[in-house]
């Protein structure tokens, strides 16, 4: 019987057993090997496994094999430190082949002695949660316009890229031309699709490896790993070609492009960076003279 602070609120059996029925979370009871002693029926309505199906199995056959360090690393430390675990993140397999996000609180079960014999947790499906967070962080890096990656992720990812094993590393720069003025003519949605149009360009052209981002209104950067000048100039011309031949609701596309390689180790990503500016708007500038 476990007590409240008077016996007005004392619970019993029965009153144990009717929560642990009908709680939404997983309750579960492992043995002192981690094999399924018990089971509450959400399991049934949270992974399509019946309660018989999974108890006698151990609860790692049901963890994704990535996460079987977390687990198996949680389940360890009940026994060393014998004090419960909170917030371990684990994906369980559904009986229809998907995986669910879980967080399980797990203490642990002592004899008299105690010594560990076993095991309580309580599972929350967390897979929304999960699915937020991931979310959040994608939105965090990621041009909300064109899809693409922002300016915070390309400069975190000039820093990781900017090493010997890369080079030589080719920084790609361009410009729509004309962008403000079809915004002032047009209104932002027709400049909204102008960035869309040349966004997909850029996808179509560059490799999958390559790292593309908008960094500014009307400003693209591609950054190129392992790629030298000749193979730099093929893909810019690509990038150019596609370029041409686009038509976003009765208006030409129009790019302005400069590129520079990184061959030494000594040169800086930033003076990569003015020399590959440079050399698009003096692009940009032949164009205007045109």
């Amino acid at each position: 019987m476990i007590f409240g602070k008077s016996e007005a609120v004392a619970w019993d059996a029965n009153d144990c057993r009717i929560l642990i029925e009908n709680s939404m979370d997983m309750i579960y009871r492992l043995s002192e090997a981690g094999v399924i002693d018990f089971i509450s029926p959400a399991c049934t309505s949270l992974l399509g496994h019946l309660p018989e199906e999974m108890e006698g199995r151990p609860f790692e056959s049901f963890v994704h094999p990535q996460d079987l360090a977390v687990w198996r690393t949680a389940f360890g430390s009940l026994e060393v430190e014998k004090v419960p675990v909170a917030g371990v993140l684990c994906r369980l397999l559904h009986k229809d082949g998907s995986w669910s996000h879980f967080t399980s609180n797990i203490v642990p079960l002592m004899d008299k002695t105690g010594r560990v014999t076993g095991s309580a947790g309580v599972a929350r499906d967390s897979t929304e949660q999960v699915q937020k967070e991931k979310e959040l962080l994608r939105l965090s890096f990621h041009d909300p316009v064109t899809g693409l990656y922002n300016r915070r992720f390309y400069e975190e990812e000039v820093r990781r890229l900017d090493t010997f094993r890369n080079m030589p590393i080719t920084l790609l720069m361009a410009d729509i031309d004309g962008l403000k003025r079809a915004n002032d003519t047009y209104g932002h949605a027709m400049g909204d699709r102008l960035l869309e149009a040349f966004a997909e360009v850029l996808r179509q052209e560059c490799r999958e490896d390559d790292i593309i981002a908008r960094i500014g209104g009307d400003e693209f950067v591609v950054l190129l790993p392992q790629t030298g000048v000749k193979e730099a100039e093929a893909i810019a011309s690509r990038v150019v070609e596609t370029t041409a031949g686009t038509v976003v609701d009765g208006i030409p596309l129009s790019v302005s492009i400069g590129w520079k390689t990184k061959l030494h180790e000594n040169e800086s990503m930033e003076r990569i960076f003015k020399e590959a500016e440079d050399a698009m708007y003096r692009q940009k500038a032949e164009v205007r003279r045109r």
